[in-house]
């Protein structure tokens, strides 16, 4: 059996539910998809989440008839990690004006929080 990391998963998951303007969607609770969803949350790309029998029930966000998220890639892998210094984070932050999620020392954040708290890390994946 082919296992996928528990991220990738939930990004698709999210991906999918948007692109096909899915009233919710269902994925397993673990610490780094909870503080995922919970960031996006917060920065007012979904609509909500709960939790509920070890399932994390997220529910997408849109605008009339258009979704509030365009596309979500990820950036760092299992077999490819990619780490990011907080000047380039400050130089993507200029020449794309994109969110972007890095894992630090102190979790999982966006972009600019890393940059305030002047912390690097590993480069998540970026919304858009």
């Amino acid at each position: 059996m082919i296992t996928q990391d528990s991220l990738s998963l939930l990004l698709t998951k999210i991906r999918n539910g948007f692109k096909y303007r899915n009233h919710y969607i269902i994925h397993q609770n673990t610490k780094i998809n909870k503080d995922v969803v919970q960031l996006l949350y917060l920065h007012g790309f979904l609509r909500g989440y709960r939790l509920l029998n070890n399932n994390l029930y997220i529910y997408p966000k849109f605008n009339d008839v258009n979704p509030v998220l365009r596309s979500i890639k990820r950036v760092s892998r299992p077999g490819f990690k990619k780490y990011i210094t907080v000047a380039a984070l400050k130089e993507l932050q200029i020449s794309q004006p994109n969110f972007i999620v890095v894992s630090t020392v102190n979790g999982i954040m966006s972009h600019d929080s890393a940059i305030q708290q002047n912390l690097g890390g590993e480069f998540l994946f970026i919304v858009s």
